[in-house]
């Protein structure tokens, strides 16, 4: 998934706000909605900029990242479903 590779990466990332990626990335993107295009060409036009706050803002967000895996979820569904 772009998203979980990005941010494993230590990349800065932007999502639209949708629950599967606020599962995956939790508070390391900023979210936008996925409708509102004016809003991602401004969000990309902004980590474009050379000296862009946004970008190392996110981009420390990003440090971290630990990309899951298919044991954890598998863990997760097991926890999730109370089957072992």
């Amino acid at each position: 998934m772009p998203l979980a590779e990005a941010l494993a990466l230590g990349a800065p990332a932007l999502a639209s706000d949708l629950p599967a990626f606020h599962e995956i990335a939790s508070e390391r993107v900023d979210y936008l909605d996925p409708l509102d295009g004016p809003a991602w060409e401004r969000a990309v036009t902004e980590l474009l900029a050379a000296a862009s706050p946004r970008r190392e803002a996110l981009a420390a967000r990003a440090q971290g990242f630990v990309a899951p895996d298919w044991d954890a979820h598998f863990r997760a569904v097991a926890d999730a479903t109370g089957l072992d």
